[in-house]
């Protein structure tokens, strides 16, 4: 009888520990369940051939949430709007000002940040981790390109500002931050220079 009541007890103390986990991977996730209720200014959707993208911007605070659904071959994509979080979807928490910036194949590229000195993240969506990160110019024409097989921005350099290096800069060159423009290859991720070099502001005496 005390073995009995012993087996027993152990069974509901691992089934109490087990519900504890359960409740609070769910607190701590995301729910995507209402998303027919938000308005369109509040969502991002975009997909691919195999994944379907919705970013969710936070209410308070700054930053999205990304619901990350893979479509199976040949199946249509589901209305934006009324896709509701289901248990085999992947979800990308909001944590450092993230928005969505595009998305080529399997990757999905997010700008970070609430100031002009901001990041790109990159996140392998096949494998579902973040693969790469690095601070970018934003201000650029052009700040970033995103294909298939490669990635192209701006990246900063070490190198002091000078006149020399930022011949047009407009303010003084204490505030100036030096790039350089680079391609990452998505294969290999191997970083090249392109050579062209801007300046940005950093962030100070930008007026």
């Amino acid at each position: 009888m005390r073995n009995y009541n012993s087996k027993n007890r152990s069974i509901f103390i691992k089934i109490s520990l087990l519900s504890a986990l359960f409740f609070s991977l769910l607190a701590a996730t995301p729910v995507f369940a209402k998303i027919l209720n938000q308005e369109s200014k509040d969502l991002i959707c975009a997909n691919t051939k195999k994944y379907l993208v919705v970013a969710i911007r936070r209410k308070r605070g700054v930053g999205s949430d990304f619901l990350v659904k893979r479509l199976k071959n040949g199946q249509a994509v589901p209305k934006c709007k009324e896709y509701g979080q289901s248990w085999a979807d992947f979800v990308i928490v909001n944590q450092n000002a993230e928005y969505f910036f595009g998305l080529k194949g399997k990757w999905l590229l997010l700008d970070s940040g609430t100031s002009p000195q901001r990041a790109l993240v990159l996140w392998d969506l096949e494998d579902s981790k973040k693969v790469f990160g690095s601070r970018y110019a934003s201000s650029t024409s052009t700040p970033v390109s995103l294909t298939t097989k490669k990635l192209t921005f701006w990246q900063p350099m070490r190198d002091k500002a000078t006149r020399a290096l930022c011949p047009s800069y407009e303010y003084t060159l204490k505030s100036a931050e030096v790039y350089r423009k680079v391609q990452l290859t998505l294969t290999k991720f191997t970083l090249r220079d392109l050579g062209p070099i801007t300046c940005q502001c950093g962030g100070r005496g930008c007026y």
